[in-house]
């Protein structure tokens, strides 16, 4: 078994805990990354990877920053996965210049243990290749004169807060489940109130199983296809299409943008349309989606969303939905085009990728300069509203 024990260290500056009345509740759960709601179970073809995010939501609504954290977990029957460690991350804090926490960094962790100081954090790991123990010791907070502050921002989401990822890919064929590593004790939190105390965090419910893969050559996980026309002036140089969010609306209703009451069903964000605008939703569980028909919008930074309504689940085999070439200027991403995307280009305009303040939603053509070529372009869209 191959068993991941993330500990967080409190530091020895920890001020008296407050009151239980005082802690804020929470729901920790494993959830696949870019995918809402929580998808817990995973189909991997042989060679594909995964990655799960570490969420923590409060009951409240309210978003505390986390000073310290510690989860314990365990893959049951773990022979079927591989624990990734992607490429180009030496640390355990994303590169450039991004402050926020990730887990799947595990390049130079060795037998031995390591551990790596910074101006506002400490981490200390000890993975064992022979055992598969991953003890993960994560401090993430800063004393100043107003007291303990936490020092670095979890990524928020919709859904709650992510303080971590871990990528997992498929070895050969089996289930492989994620549990609890220890019994009452799965995960631990500390976060820092607006007034610089320290509260512990009330865990209210953890899933059994947090998540389970299933691996192996036989699975036939649901996918749907896509094409979206890229647009006339696109760059003569072939630069791909962004990547976009599909998401899935109940039929045969006006969305709010449109003053309709639809409601959101599931959205998969993150997909990668290929040079000529082909992508793919893949690993679609009836759990995120049950079957029946959906309206499917598609959405690329700064254009309006684009709709085939009544998609029915499962997808035919073999069949594609088509979308139009995208029509851009939504630059704050509300789905119209209207004076506040005006101005937010204005303030942009003139700005080089290299440029501080410089906003890739507002440069349509992704020729890493925002002008009047953008001007234009945004034009062609003005008072117009997603579909």
């Amino acid at each position: 078994m191959l068993a991941l024990a993330l500990v967080a260290v409190l530091a020895s500056a920890v001020t008296p805990a407050p009151t239980r009345s005082q802690s804020p509740t929470a729901v920790f759960s494993l959830c696949r990354t870019s995918v809402r709601p929580c998808q817990r179970e995973v189909n991997l073809l042989p060679g594909q990877a995964v990655t799960l995010d570490l969420v923590l939501r409060y009951s409240d609504g309210n978003a505390l920053p986390v000073a310290v954290w510690e989860a314990h977990l365990k893959l049951a029957c773990a022979g079927s996965v591989e624990l990734v460690s992607p490429a180009g991350s030496a640390g355990p804090v994303r590169q450039q210049g991004d402050p926020r926490l990730a887990l799947d960094a595990l390049k130079g962790l060795t037998d031995g243990g390591s551990q790596v100081d910074a101006q506002y954090f400490t981490v200390q790991n000890r993975y064992s290749a022979a055992s598969g123990e991953l003890h993960y010791a994560v401090t993430l907070m800063g004393f100043g004169a107003a007291g303990p502050a936490s020092r670095v921002e979890t990524l928020q989401i919709r859904d709650g807060m992510v303080l971590g990822r871990i990528t997992l890919r498929s070895t050969s064929s089996g289930v492989v489940d994620i549990v609890p590593g220890l019994v009452g004790n799965t995960f631990q939190a500390v976060s820092v109130s607006p007034s610089g105390e320290l509260v512990p965090v009330e865990i209210a419910a953890v899933a059994v199983p947090l998540a389970r893969i299933n691996a192996g050559p036989g699975l036939a996980p649901v996918s749907l296809l896509g094409q979206v026309a890229s647009p006339a002036w696109w760059p003569a140089f072939g630069a791909a299409l962004p990547e976009l969010s599909a998401s899935f609306w109940e039929p045969a209703v006006l969305p709010p943008w449109r003053g309709g009451a639809a409601l959101l069903v599931a959205v998969f964000d993150v997909i990668a349309p290929d040079s000529v605008g082909a992508f793919r939703v893949d690993d679609i569980p009836p759990v995120v989606l049950p079957p029946g028909a959906y309206n499917v919008r598609i959405k690329l930074p700064g254009a309006l969303s684009q709709v085939v309504p009544d998609v029915v689940l499962p997808p035919v085999s073999g069949g594609s939905l088509t979308f139009g070439a995208p029509r851009y200027g939504d630059i704050n991403g509300d789905d119209v085009v209207d004076a506040a995307d005006l101005m937010l280009l204005r303030a942009g305009f003139g700005r080089l990728a290299t440029d501080a303040g410089y906003q890739p939603h507002a440069d349509f053509n992704a020729d890493a300069v925002v002008d009047g070529q953008d001007f234009s372009i945004l034009a062609l869209s003005l008072h117009q509203r997603g579909d």
